[in-house]
């Protein structure tokens, strides 16, 4: 794990999170999904490289949850905005893993989103990273350059039952 994240730390210079409105970060950019559109991305990702001193040709898209998901069907839409990216980074959830509530929400589609990476790296962490590397992934590495995290958070966090 320590190799894994020397080696991406060497690179990534400025992170841009996709998330919702309801889980803002506000220790870094912050970008709603909603708003991340083509030519808004752009001018985006600069001021946000401007604001914390990042570079603009060394940016990643992230995401947490929801926000991993946006990762990729936002932040790999098309190939202009795909271009802008160094890599990406995802945290307990895949677009693709499975049939979520958006259009276009399907493996097939998911695939395509992430064929715009043209072989570079994903950082897929999570609980469960084996398994959808296994069930999904497997079988489309050389769309990207993964390397996959589990995290086991139950293991290293105490979370308490739910109701």
């Amino acid at each position: 794990m320590a190799a894994t994240v020397a080696a991406w730390s060497k690179t990534m210079m400025t992170t841009l999170h996709i998330a919702d409105k309801q889980t803002p970060d506000m220790l870094s950019p912050f970008i709603p999904a909603g708003e991340l559109l083509g030519a808004d991305c752009q001018i985006r990702s600069e001021v946000q490289s401007k604001k914390f001193g990042g570079d603009p040709e060394k940016m990643f898209v992230c995401g947490f949850s929801r926000g991993a998901i946006g990762s990729s069907s936002i932040g790999l839409a098309d190939d202009e905005i795909a271009a802008l990216w160094k890599g990406m980074l995802t945290h307990d959830h895949f677009d693709g893993q499975k049939k979520w509530g958006y259009l276009e929400s399907d493996r097939a589609s998911a695939l395509r989103r992430l064929a715009r990476l043209k072989g570079r790296p994903v950082l897929v962490s999570g609980q469960n990273t084996d398994r959808l590397r296994e069930e999904f992934l497997s079988k489309h590495l050389e769309l990207a350059k993964f390397t996959f995290l589990n995290v086991p958070t139950t293991k290293i966090l105490t979370i308490p039952e739910g109701p």
